[in-house]
């Protein structure tokens, strides 16, 4: 247990001492998944704390989602490739980061394609006649955290073959290169059952649940700039949801 650092003479509280030991023990690879962790008493005894204060540094390192409790068999470390709200964050990266995963995007395609080609969004589109289409799979340690397609009218984006590269941001090449910062966007949100197709890509089960954002994005004058599908597999993604009623009451 040489990872855990107990400072008495600190003005940290003790629990959280050892919680943030834990923490970057298993952040930083020192514990790997599915590792059991020392009894609550145990780690009591050997750092002459008392087990309340261990109880809360484990409570919070479950709530967070990094170990979990078996009963009967012990405390385990948890770390699963498994993210909260990530498509409303606004840096991918720094969230991948925070959990414990190196993050990385791989550019499956780019091509032309004409208007017809686009598959159907649920928000009108407007007719722009050719598009790139640009398919890109984000991961967390090599797993697919996302899958995204890009409609970049051809007009708007000259020569954007130049600049797609799996190390350049393409939120960059939009806002930077292109010069359209600060878009406003709409977004329609749907569970879908994965195909065949989806799965391989997202490396997942077919039939599987998928969280699907249908995303058009547009200046302040309200024109069009360009439009996303994004894909999140289910079993690595969970969302958030309002709902509210007629007089704005949560359900």
């Amino acid at each position: 247990m040489n990872y855990i650092r107990i400072d008495k003479f600190s003005k940290i509280p003790l629990y959280l001492q050892l919680k943030d030991s834990i923490k970057n023990a298993i952040l930083t690879g020192v514990l790997k998944d599915k590792d059991k962790l020392p009894t609550e008493e145990f780690i009591g005894q050997v750092f002459n704390i008392s087990r309340p204060v261990v109880r809360q540094a484990y409570q919070s390192l479950i709530d967070e989602g990094l170990i979990t409790r078996h009963q009967g068999k012990g405390t385990f470390v948890n770390k699963k490739v498994h993210f909260s709200n990530i498509f409303f964050k606004k840096n991918f990266n720094e969230e991948v980061v925070l959990k414990g995963f190196k993050p990385n995007s791989n550019i499956l395609s780019m091509e032309i394609i004409n208007r017809e080609d686009v598959p159907a969004f649920s928000l009108d589109l407007p007719p722009y006649p050719h598009y790139y289409a640009v398919k890109r799979v984000r991961k967390a340690d090599d797993v697919p955290i996302a899958y995204e397609i890009f409609y970049l009218p051809t007009n708007l984006f000259k020569n954007l073959d130049r600049y797609i590269t799996n190390e350049m941001s393409i939120t960059n090449i939009i806002t930077e290169i292109y010069n359209f910062p600060n878009l406003l966007g709409e977004c329609v949100i749907s569970a879908i059952e994965v195909d065949e197709s989806l799965a391989s890509i997202l490396k997942v089960e077919p039939e599987s649940v998928a969280i699907k954002f249908d995303i058009l994005h547009y200046n302040h004058n309200k024109v069009p700039v360009f439009f996303k599908l994004s894909y999140f597999p289910g079993e690595r993604n969970s969302i958030d949801v309002e709902i509210k009623g007629d007089n704005d009451g949560i359900h």
